[in-house]
């Protein structure tokens, strides 16, 4: 299967009618871009259609919406549909109570088959979103089965590990890392550097997408890529925050070999009687 991550010229304009515009259009393009270049799975950073600062609740809400009834997932379907492809999209969700999630769609044949809403929330977010409350959803699809996470999920290593566990061949992790604390010379960033861990330990492949452009608010970072199980970079990361779209044609069934020698299993071996005692340390 051939995976695209998608790092789009995104905005964060101030006026929410000239974002929306300006994203879901970016969000389309890229999409017919991906797919035109025969792109099985599309995965679009975080946020892609609502922005990434927003100065309250009520601004999120401007753009939010429901899982049913909504134009941006309306359309994403229907491209999903059209074009035969699987997207993985980000996007500002909103319940029938006024919470606002960010959260990512997994669309497969223009039908939404999982929403995973982002569980720990970072800095800006806190006071606009509400944090997701669940395990990472696992889809099984015809390009194998996909776990979701979103952004700082993806740091603790205890709940990337819950969709590898339940199987996942392939993790995917819509990001919006701005470029705030460059890396020192020669090094990667640490984000990219957790992912390559975090794919290592569970022999999982991850798919990364961030934002790009000049329409943002931060200067964005690049770090969008796809890893294989081994930790190790397909494509990627890239080195800017300027707009591109990276292809990785990959195995989904090389991810269910868990073995890393002879005897060897990166689940098998858990010690999950000695990891709970941390627990019991804790302050």
């Amino acid at each position: 299967m051939r995976v695209a991550v998608c790092q789009l010229d995104l905005s964060d304009d101030a006026d929410m009618e000239v974002r929306a515009a300006h994203n879901r259009a970016g969000c389309e393009a890229g999409i017919r871009r991906a797919a035109a270049s025969g792109a099985d799975l599309i995965v679009l950073p975080e946020r892609a259609f609502g922005g990434n600062v927003f100065a309250s609740k009520r601004d999120a809400l401007q753009l939010a919406e429901p899982l049913t009834g909504g134009p941006v997932l309306a359309e994403w379907c229907q491209l999903s549909e059209s074009l035969g492809v699987l997207i993985a999209g980000s996007f500002l969700e909103v319940d029938d109570d006024e919470n606002v999630y960010n959260s990512c769609a997994l669309i497969e044949d223009g039908e939404i088959k999982a929403v995973h809403r982002k569980a720990h929330t970072f800095e800006i977010e806190d006071g606009v979103f509400t944090p997701g409350n669940a395990v990472p959803p696992v889809v099984d699809t015809r390009c194998g089965s996909i776990g979701l996470l979103v952004c700082y999920d993806a740091e603790f290593p205890e709940y990337f590990r819950m969709p590898c566990l339940a199987g996942a061949d392939i993790v995917v992790v819509p990001v919006a890392w701005a470029d705030v604390e460059p890396a020192p010379s020669g090094e990667r960033r640490m984000d990219v550097v957790r992912l390559q861990a975090a794919a290592g330990a569970n022999h999982v492949f991850v798919a990364v997408a961030n934002w790009g452009g000049t329409h943002g608010h931060d200067r964005w970072a690049g770090g969008t890529t796809v890893l294989g199980c081994d930790g190790y970079p397909i494509v990627g990361p890239t080195s800017s925050g300027d707009p591109e779209i990276l292809f990785a044609d990959i195995e989904p069934a090389i991810a269910r070999d868990k073995y890393i020698s002879g005897r060897n299993h990166v689940h098998g071996d858990m010690r999950n009687d000695l990891y709970g005692r941390a627990r019991e340390n804790q302050i």
